[in-house]
């Protein structure tokens, strides 16, 4: 259903203002689905006098709720609950707890000081795992979330959240913007400390899942909502996304906490960038792609796979893959023409605010040169900032091996780079970014982990902060630009691209 805004039984103690009108809705507004996921759960066969505690849906996935309608403290699995397909009823079922009523009809929406708007419960809520809302909006692909985020200037309102879930070495992503189509919720705000998480919630279908808020205490009248923008707890592992799974939670420590919001700061006032090139800036791995230019694909992974259990050392595998692909000068050209590099979506935007912040930007990469410098120039980096491997041809053209004084031609190459820039420059606040553990290992004042091309878990469990897109960075510096110079009314939600408190991942 869908109401104007004067239409919603919420009480509003602030006034509204028509800087952001938006349409009220109590469910969110799909614009499209993926046929893939357009399966239809399986429904429980109980009566329609059944409470559903031990039903097939909870033998299928585990006990949601206890008898007051509160999470099952024992809870640690994604939550689906009882669906259209059952034969139960809303009012007797207690695994249909997110389809009953929240808590729209206990809170008040304020002014809150330099925040903006803010929520308020009017009555005490006595117990954590309580129910509270959705956030609803527009579920949009992720072109249109990027798209919106792209024509977001600095100091509008940006009620856009995503939501990551990690399935083996996949994620799935959910969109929702409640910019222009939304409910109370959109007026939550931020606090390191809160008294809300999101959990997802599965009823009829994979996707989208509802983002549903829980409380994570008592919390007393008059006592502001809030949530995270920015924390991983709890993480999940061993789930399955769209069947049955065997899960354990994972608080994060306050410490990882801590080392996460350091990392932030840093990359806020970094005086130094390197990035990874291969799967990080590029969508894949260059000297994988030349080897199956050159028909060896196959020899050279074996090649890798042997080098990452740690049998032989960086430079001995690299020098053994080149011996088979034995690129000549004409190969390489042909290569570089009808393969180039692709770059991960955001990579441009980033380094571009980086420029204009005048934060140096250096690529440090295990590749080569005549593959990398290419991208380096597109990216608009000067190519002396490009730290990588020199192939060596003979003067007929013909492979001759590689300029082993790199200091990317071995191992710990990245940690020499590294300390080199940091001693040269005087760099103080150097960021390293990328998927693997020697970009971690590189010693830099701060790592920040990127999955959007390929999950590395010991990365992804190593990362103080941990991104899965371009836009995550990007957004940071958004938001602390609103943080620090938003008028007194702006309601800085700008959560658009942030990894999102609670994720379900797989080991």
């Amino acid at each position: 259903m869908i109401t104007t805004i004067e239409q919603q039984t919420i009480t509003a103690a602030a006034t509204l203002s028509d800087k952001t009108p938006f349409v009220y809705i109590d469910s969110c507004l799909i614009q499209s689905t993926n046929e893939e996921d357009d399966e239809q759960y399986e429904g429980c066969s109980c009566s329609i006098e059944d409470a559903c505690l031990n039903c097939s849906c909870a033998t299928r996935f585990g006990l949601n709720y206890d008898s007051t309608h509160c999470l099952n403290p024992n809870k640690s699995s994604p939550i689906f609950e009882c669906n259209s397909e059952c034969k139960c009823s809303l009012e007797a079922c207690h695994n249909r707890v997110s389809q009953q009523e929240d808590q729209s009809n206990n809170v008040t929406i304020i002014s809150a000081s330099n925040k903006g708007y803010g929520v308020i419960v009017n009555k005490h809520i006595p117990r954590s795992g309580t129910y509270i809302g959705e956030y609803v909006g527009e579920v949009l692909s992720e072109h249109e979330a990027h798209r919106r985020i792209e024509l977001t200037k600095t100091f509008e309102h940006n009620y856009l959240l995503l939501y990551n879930e990690h399935h083996l070495q996949t994620i799935t992503k959910t969109f929702i913007d409640a910019r222009h189509y939304g409910n109370w919720t959109r007026f939550v705000n931020h606090s390191c400390d809160p008294n809300l998480h999101i959990i997802p919630i599965r009823v009829d279908r994979p996707t989208p899942p509802r983002l549903a808020f829980f409380t994570r205490r008592e919390i007393q009248p008059n006592e502001e909502l809030s949530y995270s923008y920015v924390t991983h707890y709890p993480i999940i592992h061993n789930s399955h996304i769209m069947t049955q799974g065997n899960l354990n939670e994972n608080n994060s420590s306050d410490e990882s906490l801590s080392t996460e919001q350091s990392v932030r700061q840093l990359w806020l006032n970094a005086d130094c960038v390197c990035f990874d090139v291969d799967s990080t800036v590029c969508t894949d791995e260059a000297i994988d792609e030349l080897a199956k230019f050159q028909k060896v694909g196959a020899l050279v992974e074996a090649i890798t796979r042997n080098a990452m259990g740690g049998n032989m050392s960086f430079r001995t595998a690299l020098e053994a893959r080149l011996n088979l692909i034995r690129p000549t000068t004409a190969n390489l050209e042909d290569f570089i023409i009808h393969h180039p590099s692709e770059l991960t979506d955001g990579i441009s935007k980033l380094i571009s605010i980086l420029h204009e912040r005048q934060v140096p930007v250096y690529l440090i990469t295990g590749g080569f040169h005549s593959i990398v410098d290419p991208v380096a120039t597109q990216l608009d980096i000067p190519v002396t900032n490009v730290f990588a491997n020199k192939l060596l041809f003979n003067a007929d053209g013909t492979y001759a091996g590689f300029d082993e004084n790199e200091m990317t031609s071995d191992s710990g190459g990245k940690r020499l780079v590294v300390e080199y820039l940091k001693k040269k420059y005087n760099y103080k606040r150097l960021i390293m970014i990328g998927d693997g553990a020697t970009d971690m290992e590189a010693n830099a004042d701060g790592f920040i982990g990127f999955g959007g091309n390929i999950m590395r878990e010991k990365v992804r469990e190593g990362a103080p902060w941990f991104v899965n897109s371009f836009y995550e960075l990007i957004d940071e510096f958004r938001h602390d630009t609103i943080a620090s110079h938003a008028p007194a009314n702006v309601h800085h939600q700008r959560i658009s691209t942030k990894r999102f408190s609670t994720e379900i991942e797989a080991n």
